[in-house]
């Protein structure tokens, strides 16, 4: 098993763009070794807002294709 993990620091209220982004299937969905993908917000400052993106691949291999 193989987690990328991708953060954005946005201004705050400019989050659900992204969110948004991600919450449709794309190719990263269809490609071979996909597992799921996990998207998380929090607030860890005043005005900005970081977004949390979690991929899980099957392999290493899989991650690098």
């Amino acid at each position: 098993m193989m987690m990328e993990i991708k953060t954005y620091v946005v201004q705050e209220g400019h989050s659900d763009k992204i969110v948004q982004g991600f919450s449709e299937p794309g190719a990263v969905e269809k490609a071979p070794g996909f597992v799921d993908l996990s998207v998380l917000v929090q607030k860890p400052h005043k005005g900005e807002e970081e977004v949390v993106v979690m991929i899980r691949w099957e392999s290493k291999e899989a991650w690098k294709q």
